[in-house]
């Protein structure tokens, strides 16, 4: 059964995105993790673009690597925070 990961704040979403890409890169995927790391690091004037921005790099990710299912398990967290958030993403 998963369970719904909250995030209380943005901040605990970034910090969570930050160790998702420090797996990926321990994991041997370096370019992913720089993806998802770029998304994270650019300031976005609203929430929805920085949200809109992740989700499609994540979508790109799963499109383009093999990922661990402990990792995959996050990037799903992040995509129901994100569809949560902005059903429409």
């Amino acid at each position: 059964m998963n369970k719904t990961i909250e995030f209380s704040s943005p901040n605990d979403l970034y910090l969570y995105i930050v160790a998702t890409a420090q797996m990926l890169a321990d994991s041997s995927l370096p370019e992913a993790a720089q993806k998802l790391d770029q998304v994270n690091e650019i300031f976005y004037t609203t929430g929805s673009e920085w949200l809109g921005d992740l989700a499609l790099a994540i979508r790109s990710i799963e499109e383009k690597y093999l990922i661990p299912n402990e990792i995959q398990v996050r990037l799903n967290a992040i995509m129901a925070h994100i569809k949560n958030t902005w059903p429409r993403m």
